[in-house]
């Protein structure tokens, strides 16, 4: 199935790959066999020109690339290299501001196909688990804090599924609310 975000992927792909390829032809508008080495090269330094100018752009499905991402935002990834699928479209990490003193500022960073495309709220989280558990499905697992507990220890968990519908994430259950001195949250 081809998703409405593959196709923009694969048709910029192809127009970059066209406008590259008629520029590898010369002015007689012909092309041997051996102009293909060319191109790749002006395409790997095309990305590579585009991910030095974009510090959240990946192109591998990897662990290792998102979690450069998660770096480069002031994260540190707490998410085990093992939860990453690189055969799923959609995962993600959790990371702790490098900042915090006690850890508990946290966000979950999303990627699609090894894309960064955005965290889980624009407030930060004290405790947060995430499962990649299918191709388009991540749940996370967020830490509710009653205003009486300690910040080690929240009295439950609520459990919250995103899915990557082909063009957006969605999250399929309430995202619990930010925890106040007075009210019980994440």
């Amino acid at each position: 199935m081809i998703t409405s975000y593959s196709r923009r992927v694969v048709g910029g792909a192809l127009a970059v790959s066209a406008l590259v390829g008629l520029s590898a032809c010369g002015s007689s508008g012909s092309h041997s066999a051996g102009s293909v080495a060319p191109v790749r090269a002006r395409l790997a330094a095309a990305d590579a020109v585009s991910s030095a100018q974009n510090p959240t752009a990946t192109a591998p499905n990897t662990y290792a690339a998102a979690s450069k991402v998660v770096d480069r935002l002031g994260y540190d990834p707490s998410t085990a290299a093992s939860a990453w699928h690189s055969d799923h479209h959609l995962n993600a990490i959790v990371g702790i501001l490098k900042k915090s003193a006690d850890g508990k500022y946290q966000r979950t960073f999303f990627f699609v196909d090894g894309r960064y495309i955005g965290t889980d709220t624009a407030k930060p989280s004290a405790d947060i688990g995430v499962k990649n558990t299918a191709a388009d499905l991540v749940t996370a697992s967020y830490g509710i804090f009653q205003p009486s507990d300690a910040l080690c220890c929240p009295s439950s968990h609520r459990s919250v599924r995103y899915e990557w519908n082909g063009s957006k994430l969605v999250p399929l259950d309430p995202i619990p609310p930010v925890a106040t001195n007075t009210t019980a949250g994440r």
